[in-house]
C-alpha cells in the first residue's frame, strides 16, 4: 500500500483551497476532496478524525462542543476540551451546531483550524464568559428562573418562595442554608428548593459563572433534603394553641381539615367581623370543595338553578391566578360539573343572585365590586399581623375554639373529608369527579383519620 502523504507534502498549493467534502476511505483514513482550477483533487490528512470526534452533549439543556481527547491534545494541548455552544437543545439549534462541527472538522483536516474559535462564532462568547463575574446566589436564582419555560403564575410563585428563603435565612453558605430551611420550611419545600439550586448551579458551571467554581455543593445537600421526613408541617407564625382539656396537640399535628362544627365557628366569626361581605364566598368553598381560583372565576353563566326542584349544577372550567393576574383552565385542565343537591348551596346562590345578573358577571366579588382578592383574604384569614390585628381564623385557633390552625385552602380539604366520612363507600369516585381530582389523590391527601371508625370483626 502506498505511503500516505500529508497535505503539505503532496499538494502544497491546495492548502488555500476550500474543502468541498469529507470522504472516509476503505482503510479507515479520512480524505478531503477539493476543487483546484476546475479539477477535483484528493487531500490526505495526517489527522485521522471524523464527525464522531466532536460531539454535541447537553448540560442543563445547553448544547456543548466536546472534542475527543486525541483531538483536544492536538488542537488545544488539553486533555479534553469543551466549550458551550450557548444554544438551547432544540432540533433547530442542533442542526445549526452540527453545521459548525462540520466546518471545524473540514478546517482541521485541511490544516486551517482556527484555534481562537473566532471563525466559528465562539471566541466572543468564550471571552465574555471568562470576563464576567460569577453570579451571586440571588442572581443565580433570578437568571435560572428567567431561562426556564414556566407558566407566569408558577414562575412568580417560585421566585417569591426562593427569594424569601435567601432573605429570611440571611446566609449564602449552602450548608447553613440547608440547616435553616429544614428547620423553617416543609420537607417538600426544602426538596423543591435544593433541587432547583442543584440545577441552577450546574447551569452556571457550564457558563463559567458559578459562585462555587467547578464544584456543586447542592448535589449532596439535595440527597439529604430528600431524606427529610415528609408530612410534618412547620409551626404557623403567630399560632399559640389555646389550652383545652379535650384536646391533645399532638393528636391534631397532621390534621388537614376542619370539623363541621369548626366550619360554622369560622363562618360565624367572619359574619361578626368587618369582612362579613366575604362570607358567601367562604361558604361556597366549604360547600363545593372547589379551589379558590376556580371560585373567583365562577360566573352566572356557569350556574344553572332549577327553581322547581331546588337543584342545579355548577360548571368549573376556568380559574383565576393572582400570581400572573390571568385566567387559566382548571388545574387538571378538565371541565367538570358539580351537582347542586345540598339545599344550603342552592339557597346561598339564590340569595346572592342579582335580579339583573348578566351571564358574564362574576358570582363573587370584593367589597368594591372587584374580583375577590385571594391574597388579601389569606391575610385576613391567618396573618400574624394584618393591619395591626391577628387573622380571624388564627385568633380562633389561639383562643382554643379550633383544634388547630389550618390555612385558607383547608376549606377544600374540609368539604372532601366530611364527604368521605358521610357518604357511601363508593362516594370517593363521584367526589373525585366533583372536585377535579383522582380517587388516589383523595385518599392520599384528604382523608383524615376518624376516631369513630373501628376495625370490624371478621
Amino acid at each position: 500500500m502506498a505511503k500516505k502523504l500529508t497535505c503539505e507534502k503532496r499538494y502544497p498549493l491546495l492548502l488555500n483551497c476550500i474543502p468541498q467534502a469529507v470522504i472516509n476511505t476503505n482503510d479507515g483514513s479520512t480524505m478531503l476532496q477539493a476543487f483546484f482550477y476546475g479539477k477535483k483533487y484528493p487531500l490526505f490528512c495526517s489527522l485521522n478524525i471524523s464527525m464522531s470526534k466532536i460531539t454535541l452533549p447537553t448540560r442543563n439543556g445547553i448544547l456543548q462542543y466536546s472534542f475527543s481527547r486525541k483531538l483536544s491534545r492536538e488542537l488545544f494541548n488539553q486533555e479534553q476540551y469543551r466549550i458551550s455552544a450557548q444554544l438551547e437543545n432544540t432540533p433547530e439549534n442542533r442542526i445549526k451546531a452540527e453545521g459548525v462541527i462540520r466546518e471545524m472538522i473540514l478546517d482541521a483536516l485541511a490544516g486551517h483550524f482556527d484555534k481562537s474559535l473566532a471563525k466559528y462564532g465562539l471566541k466572543k462568547q468564550k471571552e465574555a464568559i471568562q470576563s464576567e463575574k460569577p453570579f451571586s446566589l440571588s442572581e443565580l436564582i433570578e437568571k435560572r428562573l428567567d431561562f426556564k419555560v414556566l407558566a407566569q403564575s408558577t414562575l412568580k410563585s417560585k421566585r417569591r418562595l426562593f427569594s424569601n428563603i435567601l432573605t429570611e435565612s440571611q446566609t449564602t453558605d449552602p450548608n447553613e442554608l440547608f440547616n435553616w430551611t429544614k428547620k423553617n420550611r416543609a420537607a417538600s419545600t426544602a426538596e423543591d428548593f435544593f433541587s432547583f439550586m442543584k440545577d441552577a448551579t450546574d447551569w452556571a458551571i457550564v457558563l463559567g459563572r458559578s459562585p462555587f467554581g467547578e464544584r456543586n455543593p447542592f448535589i449532596g445537600i439535595l440527597i439529604e433534603a430528600k431524606k427529610l421526613p415528609k408530612g410534618e408541617r412547620k409551626p404557623k407564625k403567630g399560632f399559640v394553641p389555646g389550652e383545652r382539656e379535650d384536646t391533645d396537640p399532638e393528636e391534631f399535628e397532621d390534621c388537614r381539615a376542619f370539623s363541621a362544627e369548626e366550619r360554622e365557628i369560622i363562618l360565624q366569626a367572619f359574619l361578626q367581623s368587618t369582612y362579613s361581605f366575604i362570607v358567601p364566598f367562604l361558604r361556597f368553598l366549604f360547600l363545593t370543595g372547589c379551589r379558590p381560583g376556580e371560585a373567583c372565576e365562577v360566573r352566572w353563566k356557569d350556574i344553572f338553578l332549577d327553581l322547581k326542584t331546588c337543584t342545579g349544577r355548577i360548571t368549573f372550567s376556568r380559574a383565576y391566578s393572582p400570581e400572573g393576574n390571568e385566567i387559566k383552565c382548571t388545574k387538571t385542565g378538565v371541565k367538570r360539573k358539580f351537582p347542586i343537591r345540598d339545599p344550603r348551596l342552592f339557597d346561598l346562590l339564590r340569595s346572592i343572585q342579582p335580579t339583573d345578573a348578566k351571564p358574564d358577571d362574576l358570582v363573587f366579588t370584593w367589597r368594591n365590586g372587584d374580583r375577590v382578592k385571594i391574597r388579601s383574604l389569606a391575610r385576613i384569614w391567618g396573618a400574624a399581623n394584618h393591619n395591626g390585628k391577628i387573622g380571624i381564623v388564627l385568633q380562633l385557633a389561639n383562643e382554643g375554639k379550633l383544634r388547630t390552625y389550618l390555612r385558607f385552602y383547608a376549606c377544600r380539604h374540609t368539604f372532601i373529608t366530611l364527604q368521605l366520612f358521610a357518604g357511601p363507600k363508593n362516594v370517593v369516585i363521584s367526589l373525585a369527579k366533583w372536585v377535579g381530582n383522582s380517587p388516589e389523590t383523595i385518599y392520599k391527601h384528604y382523608a383524615d383519620a376518624s376516631e369513630e371508625i373501628f376495625p370490624m370483626e371478621v
